[in-house]
């Protein structure tokens, strides 16, 4: 009974079907994981059930080849292939896992020790290929590009230990690259300088990094690539801030709503709307290109703590 008040009180706030899909079979589009363990979803980016999965924090989830994958600050992977029910497997017991994401029918996930790893129908063997840690890690146009504290690595082959070339962007290690997307041919990053970098998916060297200032500082700030109208649009948020560029990072407006304070982990697009998951326990969505934010609605209980990041079942 008390779910199925909720729920009805939930229907009338949102979808007609967004509650009720939550815990029948429908899969989940949207999944977020959390400091504390969790693991969150949702059908229809609006409405929310969580559930702890793990002990241990959750960096990162990653959606392809039929399921979702997570994975934690002590080396295991968490997968799903609806969303709502999960199961566990060691890739590197200890290892501080940051990024995963999935292309070429390969899952890579990355270390913060700058370990990588490669799964097609197992985990394989990690090896590090840099001296400085790996942050994120994103896929697109055949490659696979990380971020370290001076610039980025890549590779066309994952499965190829030796193939990651490295691209110095930075001269020291004073800022960080914690944002990462690919969209529109182009990966864009995002430090702490108050920059973005963009490059077109073939680049091979730093000449080929478009470097934009935002005027907008903001720290730790992460970047998400979505469209609205027809139109592309990054979506860069951090502490207490959110903005937004329509014309490829040459420009950004600050569209940060009234009164917000959340620190943004990460974000995601698909089915028309932009996803952020914050480090005050909260999921912030837009459905109207960035110009207003609702938080998400949780059934039965929020996540404990942080949300550290979201991802999408994109269609394959």
């Amino acid at each position: 009974m008390k779910r199925l008040t909720l729920c009805l009180v939930l229907l009338l706030a949102l979808s007609a079907n967004g509650c009720h899909n939550l815990f029948n079979d429908t899969p989940a589009r949207f999944v977020a994981v959390g400091s504390a363990g969790d693991i969150c979803w949702s059908v229809d980016g609006a409405a929310w059930a969580c559930k702890a999965v793990s002990d241990d924090q959750l960096n990162a989830v990653a959606y392809g080849n039929g399921k979702f994958v997570a994975v934690s600050s002590n080396g295991d992977a968490y997968s799903s292939e609806d969303g709502k029910q999960w199961t566990s497997e060691t890739i590197s017991s200890g290892k501080n896992i940051l990024g995963i994401t999935y292309g070429s029918g390969l899952f890579v996930a990355i270390s913060a020790d700058a370990t990588v790893w490669h799964y097609d129908t197992s985990w394989h063997a990690g090896t590090v290929v840099s001296p400085l840690g790996l942050l994120k890690i994103a896929y697109g146009g055949g490659r696979f590009v990380a971020t370290s504290a001076l610039g980025v690595y890549y590779t066309d082959d994952p499965t190829d230990n030796d193939s990651w070339q490295f691209v110095q962007l930075l001269d020291n290690t004073t800022t960080t690259f914690d944002g990462l997307t690919y969209g529109n041919g182009s990966f864009v990053i995002a430090n702490l300088n108050n920059k973005v970098y963009i490059a077109a998916d073939n680049f091979t060297a730093s000449v080929d990094w478009q470097k934009i200032p935002t005027g907008i500082p903001m720290n730790f700030p992460v970047v998400t690539y979505g469209s609205y109208n027809g139109s592309d649009i990054l979506i860069l948020a951090g502490d207490k801030k959110i903005t937004t560029s329509v014309d490829t990072g040459a420009h950004w407006e600050d569209i940060t709503p009234n009164n917000f304070t959340a620190w943004i982990g990460g974000g995601a697009y698909g089915d028309g709307q932009f996803i952020l998951s914050g480090y005050d326990g909260n999921l912030y969505r837009s459905a109207d290109g960035g110009a207003t934010w609702k938080k998400a609605v949780f059934f039965s209980r929020p996540p404990k703590e942080q949300v550290q990041a979201v991802t999408f079942r994109a269609v394959e």
